[in-house]
């Protein structure tokens, strides 16, 4: 017997909701630079408090407002 349409759909939901709160659990960039905002740290403290590569805050600061910081990140990566 295989799983209902209701059944696979909750599974679904619940796997989407997981992996949601997965993502929303890792550091971001744009929470290291609040904190370097607010607290007035450094990038190096910031990026170190968030668990990130200095790197990868120093080019979310840079890009511009509106834009794609996944780009400027990219163009470092090998």
């Amino acid at each position: 017997m295989g799983m209902s349409e209701a059944e696979r759909d909750r599974l679904n939901a619940e796997c989407c909701q997981r992996a949601w709160e997965r993502l929303a659990e890792l550091p971001s960039p744009r929470t290291a630079a609040a904190m370097r905002e607010l607290l007035g740290l450094s990038l190096s403290h910031a990026a170190m408090m968030a668990g990130l590569p200095e790197y990868v805050l120093a080019d979310f600061e840079r890009t511009l407002l509106g834009g794609f910081p996944s780009h400027a990140i990219a163009r470092r990566l090998p």
